[in-house]
């Protein structure tokens, strides 16, 4: 069963990729950095959204669900 993404963070992941895409081409050494960075957190991204993403659309099932009476007070 697959879990799609949601939608906010799908957002956040794409402006966090926009900003490093735009530090990588401001010349110097920030974009030298930059590209430093987006080299070491590509493999971090690509697993975190077929890993770690997923999963969290299950939350607005498990919040409407209220599965355990104590539930309510981790989900105000």
């Amino acid at each position: 069963m697959e879990f799609p993404i949601p939608e906010s963070l799908k957002i956040e992941h794409a402006e966090l990729h926009a900003e490093l895409v735009d530090a990588t081409t401001a010349g110097g050494r920030v974009s030298e950095a930059a590209k430093e960075v987006a080299r070491r957190l590509h493999r971090h991204f690509v697993r975190e959204e077929e890993f770690a993403l997923p999963p969290l659309a299950l939350l607005g099932v498990w919040r409407r669900v209220n599965l355990h009476p104590a539930w309510p007070m981790f989900f105000p």
